[in-house]
């Protein structure tokens, strides 16, 4: 009996609970079958089960002149969604030479799946033919589980920065959660009130939002060409100003963005989503 092998690559798993789809890696176990129906073709009693997901194939070994194959054997798909983008498609088919007749199709959805350390179950599910005729029962289990990113050591290097950082910044995190459950209202609360005067109020045309635009500049501009020299010194005092407060203001900005409530909210979400292009992952993973 030689086992099954998968060829996908995987990412990141959660709970059936997530919110949000994230990658990891799905193991079934096929067992053995019952009651399978002959196969029209006479003498074709040569047996095996194709899985496919995602337009990745999966084969178990054959199981020659045997109506009641077991076959214990495994396939592992990677780079899986959970939950699941699609369903996953076992068949069982006859094999006879260069010659396949399918028996039937299972296709079981992720709510017989077992996920992260519940233990696998064993279970029969009925297979039918495309007729929607009953043509037997296969026994096997489906497992989803968690796969970490492999990142590169930058950016390890750059997590464990990170970590170091939470750990004198834990007392602000209760003040920071509450900072940011208070914007995100009020930002709710402004969205809505906007979205009402949108509603109410007659839209102002391109052309005079433009002419507001065009009066303020000009009452900024000619002051400012007219008084050169003032306005060089007021800039060339922002300029040095801002150069001197950057190492304070960099120092600021990286103790905020590792806070937990920062990092689990915004920076966690949007590194998920960022791997999900090619590119991206190619930068940060040395998968």
């Amino acid at each position: 009996m030689s086992p099954l092998t998968g060829r996908l690559q995987s990412a990141n798993p959660q709970q059936a609970s997530m919110p949000r789809s994230t990658m990891g890696r799905l193991r079934v176990r096929l067992n053995r079958a019952r009651n399978l129906k002959g196969p029209e073709i006479l003498g074709m009693s040569n047996c095996l089960v194709v899985f496919t997901y995602e337009g990745k194939r999966e084969e178990s070994s054959v199981k020659v002149n045997d109506i009641a194959p077991a076959w214990h054997e495994e396939v592992t798909f990677d780079k899986v969604p959970y939950p699941p983008s699609s369903k996953i498609s076992i068949t069982i088919v006859y094999r006879s030479g260069k010659t396949d007749e399918v028996l039937g199709v299972a296709c079981p959805g992720s709510n017989l799946w077992t996920t992260g350390n519940a233990p696998p179950q064993d279970r029969w599910l009925p297979i039918a033919t495309k007729e929607g005729i009953y043509a037997g029962e296969l026994n096997f289990h489906i497992h989803w589980t968690k796969t970490e990113v492999q990142y590169r050591p930058a950016v390890r290097l750059l997590q464990r920065g990170v970590l170091k950082t939470q750990e004198f910044t834990r007392p602000l995190e209760p003040a920071l959660e509450r900072a940011m459950a208070l914007t995100s209202g009020i930002g709710s609360t402004v969205s809505r009130k906007i979205e009402g005067m949108g509603r109410t109020q007659k839209r102002v045309t391109g052309a005079v939002l433009a002419a507001v635009l065009a009066s303020g500049g000009f009452f900024l501009v000619v002051p400012a060409i007219l008084f050169l020299p003032v306005t060089l010194i007021l800039l060339g005092g922002f300029f040095f100003c801002s150069f001197l407060a950057l190492p304070v203001l960099t120092s600021f900005m990286w103790v905020l963005v590792c806070t937990k409530p920062v990092q689990s909210k915004v920076i966690g979400p949007l590194v998920e989503r960022l791997l999900r292009y090619e590119t991206v992952k190619k930068v940060l993973t040395s998968e």
